[in-house]
């Protein structure tokens, strides 16, 4: 059964803004607040390179709360998130984009020549370097998500053949948060 379900992140900031969100790296100790805020910002430099609700958003990135934040941005514009693994080859990775259809691609500094190097394999557009933030606000900020739409579609390892990709729904992400 469908139900509506608040934005996590949105449900976390204005519950919890203070408690810590991230616990690690560059960003140790950022709040619920903070880690809201960089994703309405980042949302908003998705929506300005033309990504709407329903589309895909391919990440390739290391962990960082860089990759943290894109998630979050990507579902506060109510697209698809498409987390790719980096220690793949250009070729595969080129292979999952072609399958996932992303409408952009994301990367860190630290993986930007491996996903040029797939975009291009791919026949898509230069991948944006993480974080794509703006203060124009060009997103509408989606603050409820049906159960059953796609989240995010995470690509597994491929071992019968060819990785397939694989839906998880906003359902299956706040059972589990």
């Amino acid at each position: 059964m469908s139900a509506m379900l608040p934005d996590w992140l949105t449900h976390r900031a204005r519950g919890l803004p203070r408690v810590t969100a991230i616990a690690a790296g560059r960003r140790r100790g950022l709040s619920y607040a903070a880690l809201y805020e960089y994703a309405v910002r980042q949302a908003h430099g998705l929506a300005a390179v033309g990504v709407g609700p329903g589309e895909r958003v391919a990440a390739i990135a290391g962990t960082s709360s860089d990759f943290v934040i894109a998630m979050h941005a990507t579902t506060l514009v109510d697209a698809i998130f498409v987390p790719l693994n980096v220690r793949l080859t250009a070729h595969e990775l080129a292979e999952q984009l072609r399958n996932a259809e992303p409408a952009v691609v994301l990367c860190d500094l630290h993986c930007e020549a491996l996903a040029v190097e797939a975009a291009a394999l791919a026949g898509l557009s230069k991948p944006f370097r993480m974080p794509l933030e703006t203060e124009e606000e060009k997103a509408q900020i989606v603050e409820a998500h049906d159960s059953e739409s796609c989240h995010s579609i995470v690509y597994t390892s491929g071992t019968a053949g060819h990785a397939k990709g694989v839906v998880l729904t906003y359902g299956n992400f706040w059972a589990s948060a």
